[in-house]
């Protein structure tokens, strides 16, 4: 089984122009578990490498900052999954974090939202929170009004380190 990992990519809501990649391969027995190898960090560089500069979302609404981790939400999207939460997170730390979601609330009532997003040391990522449309039907939900859930954040190689931030409260 092959699982990439330590990735950062660039997302565009209109264009795509990937100028670099970078990525890590890592190989493991999957009756164990045991890693059969890592590589190291693999740069990818493209022509437009040197020519393009990732902007920052412009519409952007800052809901957590902490020992030097930042997560903005940025907006409410429909997919083919049902409703996402898009949010924007920037890692400043040594680490290689994990952000996920927990305790999540939509209008009052609890569902279940899906969100693990890794984000590499010195990095950037965009990642949404998903809840599926089925869930929101359960509960007559057809409209959005509030979304409460608490992160829970940790660092890939020190899960002592990790933080659960208090409830955050979005109003699309």
């Amino acid at each position: 089984m092959l699982i990439i990992e330590n990735y950062s990519y660039f997302y565009f809501i209109i264009d795509i122009v990937l100028a670099l990649i970078e990525l890590s391969f890592v190989v493991f027995n999957s009756d164990d578990w045991n890693d059969i190898f890592r590589t190291e960090t693999i740069v990818i560089e493209t022509s437009a490498t040197g020519q393009f500069t990732q902007p920052l979302p412009n519409t952007i609404q800052t809901i957590f900052e902490q020992d030097s981790i930042y997560v903005a939400y940025m907006d409410m999207e429909e997919s083919w999954l049902g409703t996402e939460v898009v949010f924007f997170i920037a890692n400043n730390t040594e680490d290689m974090i994990t952000v996920q979601v927990r305790d999540e609330a939509v209008n009052g009532f609890m569902r279940s939202g899906i969100m693990s997003a890794d984000v590499m040391p010195g990095k950037m990522a965009v990642s949404t929170m998903s809840f599926g449309s089925w869930e929101l039907e359960e509960n007559d939900i057809d409209h959005i009004e509030t979304i409460e859930f608490r992160f829970h954040i940790f660092s890939r190689d020190d899960w002592a380190n990790s933080i659960t931030t208090d409830l955050i409260r979005i109003t699309p």
